[in-house]
């Protein structure tokens, strides 16, 4: 006799809240008035972050882009002193690879040599840490050093991506190391990263019945970064280098990783076991619910998503089938 098979149990509020799944957490039955007055204020301060910076990415009049869709775009303003930084790419690689480039922020000058210093100083769960750097500047200009803390959300179920939002605050600064206290200092805005699960495909197409199952091997990416240089003034050059030789060396770096994952990157992604194969896991499979809606509707859906991460909205996966059935399914 076989038995029935126990279906896996709802997760709770504070589960689902560990995980950055704050928005889910908050959709549960009771869970406004269950959860402790402090997290629940926490959650929402977290949310209303969250829909800050996609409002800064999605809504924010940036003109034009330097760069060419396919590669990376990027965008600058300035705010008086303080300067916006957009930058726009897809990667042909896993989310769960991409976000362990960003997680696993102490990696960063071992290919990054715009940044010496990249320390860790804090890692209150698998989605929160809070870590400092040291920038390059070119003379006349000395170094600056600055400290963040970063929060990681999963909004696949509602948004389809994963939200990051990092910015300074005053118990950051307090964790400044002695290594980075000889430097003058600079200071992060509000400020993120998106990114949404993709699967390899074709740009147009029917998705086949009876395809095999379709998992996320690729990523799209917006990155927004908001500095403020202290007491450093900004010269037009400066910005120019930015955004003409750093920001395209950083992004065929990163592309130069996730084209083959070093042994540093695959021990922390091992290490790390109960955050990156979940994160493998949940882009697999919002990317097959997409191509099974895709294919119930029998069309191919497009439109613009919701910037706001309090209501609705989907995902802008690219997917095909690898029995030659493709579909492309935009944002909705």
């Amino acid at each position: 006799m076989f038995s029935a098979r126990r279906a896996n149990p709802q997760p709770s509020a504070e589960e689902l809240i560990d995980r950055g799944r704050l928005v889910d957490a908050l959709a549960l039955p009771g869970a406004r008035k269950s959860l402790p007055p402090d997290v629940l204020r926490e959650v929402e301060a977290r949310i209303a972050q969250g829909n800050k910076i996609t409002a800064k990415m999605d809504d924010y009049n940036w003109g034009k882009a330097k760069g060419r869709e396919g590669a990376m775009q990027i965008w600058h303003y300035a705010e008086g002193k303080v300067h916006v930084f957009k930058a726009h790419a897809a990667f042909d690689a896993p989310p769960a690879q991409l976000l362990a480039v960003l997680r696993e922020w102490d990696l960063i000058p071992r290919w990054n040599p715009y940044v010496p210093q990249a320390v860790i100083t804090a890692e209150p769960s698998l989605m929160s840490l809070t870590g400092g750097l040291e920038m390059y500047l070119p003379a006349p200009f000395s170094n600056r050093a600055g400290m963040f803390h970063a929060e990681g959300m999963d909004l696949l179920d509602t948004h389809g991506y994963f939200l990051g939002t990092f910015q300074s605050s005053e118990e950051a600064m307090r964790q400044l190391p002695d290594s980075l206290r000889k430097f003058d200092l600079l200071y992060f805005g509000e400020s993120g990263f998106r990114i949404t699960p993709l699967t390899s495909g074709a740009a147009a197409g029917a998705f086949a019945e009876g395809a095999e199952i379709l998992v996320s091997d690729r990523c799209d990416c917006v990155f927004v970064v908001s500095l403020d240089p202290g007491s450093l003034w900004v010269p037009d050059w400066l910005v120019n280098l930015i955004l003409g030789v750093i920001a395209p060396f950083i992004y065929k770096e990163v592309v130069a990783i996730l084209a083959r994952i070093s042994d540093e990157y695959k021990a922390r992604m091992e290490y790390r076991a109960e955050l990156y194969p979940l994160l493998e896991k949940r882009s697999n499979a919002h990317v097959e619910k997409a191509g099974s809606a895709a294919l119930a509707a029998n069309r191919t859906p497009d439109g613009g998503a919701d910037a706001s991460i309090n209501s609705g909205g989907s995902a802008q996966p690219v997917s095909k089938s690898k029995k030659g059935g493709l579909f492309r399914l935009f944002r909705r």
